[in-house]
C-alpha cells in the first residue's frame, strides 16, 4: 500500500546545513522544466495567477528567482512542509527505522515536483496544483503533468488516498479507481501503518 498526502502552502526556508542522503524526486526534470516557466513571470503575474497580496507575490517572486536544486540548499521533503497535515504526522518524534519506512511507502503531491518520496531533498516554493500558468502553450499544472505523476505509482499497489481532491486528480483520472481508497467522514475504523501511527477515517 502506498499512503498519498499532497504539499501546504507553507514551508520552512532553506536551510543553512545540508543534510546529508537526500534523496531525488523522481521527476525533477519535469519541475526544473516547469520552473523556467515559472521564473519568467513577473510580480503582477504572479499575483493574479495566485490571487494573492502584492507582497505575498513579491516574496513568492523572490522565492521563484532563487529556487535551485543545489543539495546544500534543500531539505526533506516530510521536514519541508508546515501545516495541519504534518504537525498530525509528529515527523520530529520519527525514528530512523520511521523515516525509512515513510519513504517506501509515502508519497507527497506537489504542484511543483509532481510527486515526491518523504525522504527527497527540495527548495522551498509556493505552486499549488491547480495554477494555470500565464504565457505557456499548457495553461495550468494538471494538463503539464498529464499521467507522468499516477506513472510513478506500481501498478500492483494499493493507494490509501489522503490527499486534498485538488491534489489527487492526477492519479484519480489515470488509476483504476478500484485500487484508490479515498476515506470519507460519516464512518470510520481507524488503522495504523507501519510505525507513523497513522490513523485515518475509512468507509
Amino acid at each position: 500500500m502506498i499512503i498519498v498526502i499532497h504539499t501546504s502552502k507553507t514551508m520552512r526556508p532553506a536551510p543553512e546545513v545540508s543534510e546529508l542522503g537526500l534523496g531525488v524526486p523522481c521527476l525533477l526534470d519535469q519541475a526544473k522544466e516547469l520552473q523556467s516557466f515559472l521564473r519568467a513571470l513577473t510580480v503582477d503575474e504572479i499575483q493574479n495567477m495566485m490571487r494573492v497580496s502584492g507582497a505575498l507575490a513579491e516574496t513568492t517572486h523572490a522565492l521563484t528567482s532563487s529556487w535551485t536544486t543545489q543539495a546544500v540548499s534543500q531539505r526533506a521533503a516530510i521536514d519541508s512542509f508546515l501545516g495541519d497535515i504534518y504537525s498530525g504526522l509528529q515527523v520530529g518524534m520519527w525514528t530512523a527505522e520511521d523515516r525509512q519506512y515513510a519513504d517506501e511507502k509515502m508519497r507527497i503531491l506537489s504542484g511543483l515536483y509532481g510527486i515526491l518520496r518523504p525522504l527527497d531533498g527540495i527548495f522551498p516554493y509556493r505552486f499549488e496544483m491547480g495554477y494555470k500558468i500565464p504565457r505557456t502553450s499548457f495553461g495550468g499544472a494538471y494538463a503539464f503533468w498529464g499521467d507522468l505523476i499516477a506513472r510513478t505509482i506500481p501498478s500492483n499497489e494499493i493507494i490509501l488516498n489522503l490527499s486534498a481532491v485538488e491534489y489527487g486528480k492526477v492519479l484519480t483520472k489515470y488509476i483504476d479507481r478500484a485500487r484508490i481508497i479515498t476515506p470519507q467522514e460519516p464512518v470510520f475504523v481507524c488503522e495504523t501503518f507501519g510505525g507513523l501511527g497513522l490513523s485515518v477515517r475509512l468507509t
